[in-house]
């Protein structure tokens, strides 16, 4: 794995961020949440109501009308982001890359959580095994409300790797925010999923929209 400075030199890397950055980026813009909330809401509410043969009662024009507003604010969504992609491609220099460590998860699926952080400590791969020492440990936590919000974290479901990632409670990661998020690692090249399990599960992330990192799939950029 990579040393602290050699880090430091990749986050500058135009390689890294001419590969990452598109999709590093997305969810950046807080303000496509609601878009993106009603369009997976109107677009679900109209295949449940399909499905179900609900169509007659509810109305054809109603029914239509809820999924244009569906699609209609997923266009939205993406105008949105696509507009950010492009401000931050000319203003970004620095792309965060971050060490992960796999915490657990399906091997079938392989589907899995890990924790990272974005701050001062991103490339301390000591803090982030510390971390994930408590966690597998989370039994002799003394404050159980903190166990069991960590607890609730971790709660076997491995099947939303898309998720946008959720903060550890600061006082069980040292103060310091560190996120929880589930990772797909089904398609990552077979070398680098080698890597990562010969480095006690650790592995590098593109971090330039904290809740919504990316896996480094360079199997070159796990090389010492």
């Amino acid at each position: 794995m990579l040393n602290s400075q050699q880090l430091t030199a990749l986050e500058s890397t135009p390689a890294i961020k001419e590969k990452y950055l598109k999709s590093a980026a997305f969810g950046k813009n807080k303000a496509i949440y609601p878009f993106l909330l009603i369009g997976i809401l109107c677009l679900a509410a109209v295949a449940f109501l399909v499905f179900t043969g609900m169509t007659e009662t509810v109305g054809v024009p109603l029914l239509a009308g809820v999924g244009i507003a569906g699609v209609a604010s997923l266009v939205v969504m993406m105008a949105i982001n696509n507009k950010t992609t492009a401000k931050l491609q000319q203003e970004t220099n620095e792309m965060p890359v971050c060490i992960g460590k796999k915490i657990y998860g399906n091997d079938n699926t392989q589907i899995y959580y890990g924790i990272y952080t974005t701050g001062p400590k991103r490339h301390d791969a000591d803090f982030i095994n510390r971390i994930a020492g408590k966690i597998f440990n989370i039994a002799a936590e003394p404050d159980k409300d903190i166990a069991k919000k960590v607890n609730r974290l971790f709660a076997v479901e491995f099947a939303a790797p898309n998720e946008f990632a959720k903060p550890l409670p600061a006082e069980f990661t040292e103060g310091e925010l560190v996120y929880r998020k589930q990772f797909a690692f089904l398609h990552l090249p077979e070398a680098v999923k080698t890597k990562i399990a010969d480095n006690d599960n650790v592995f590098l992330l593109v971090a330039l929209n904290a809740e919504n990192p990316k896996i480094i799939t360079d199997d070159i950029y796990y090389n010492p």
